[in-house]
């Protein structure tokens, strides 16, 4: 009887972690994801958090980076120096997308 508890104990608490590790991994995507950036621009447009300029110049900024790590992945992996300048490049581009999200200017204007 106490190992049928036992065994029955471990298997929701191992059901119970992998929910929560799940969880997780949704929530907290990084940079590496193609759709991270691309869903954080789209955010900030339901929002109206940014203006159709300030988007656009984001998508484009997006797309410039996306096509520089296509570029360096064509050998099939990253070295140390490409993966520092695609985090640089992925830190730039997150503050300048905070800076915009940030800013005053809005596309609705009963948002001041």
């Amino acid at each position: 009887m106490k190992t049928k508890i036992a065994t029955l104990i471990a298997l929701m608490v191992l059901i119970f972690q992998a929910g929560i590790s799940q969880g997780w991994k949704d929530k907290h995507r990084d940079w590496k994801d193609d759709d991270f950036f691309d869903d954080r621009i789209e955010e900030g447009w339901r929002h109206g958090k940014l203006t159709r300029d300030e988007r656009r110049l984001l998508e484009l900024q997006e797309e410039r980076i996306l096509e520089v790590r296509r570029w360096m992945l064509r050998d099939g992996h990253l070295d140390r120096w490409e993966s520092k300048k695609l985090q640089k490049m992925y830190r730039d581009f997150n503050r300048e997308l905070r800076k915009q999200k940030e800013d005053r200017d809005r596309r609705h204007r009963g948002h001041r």
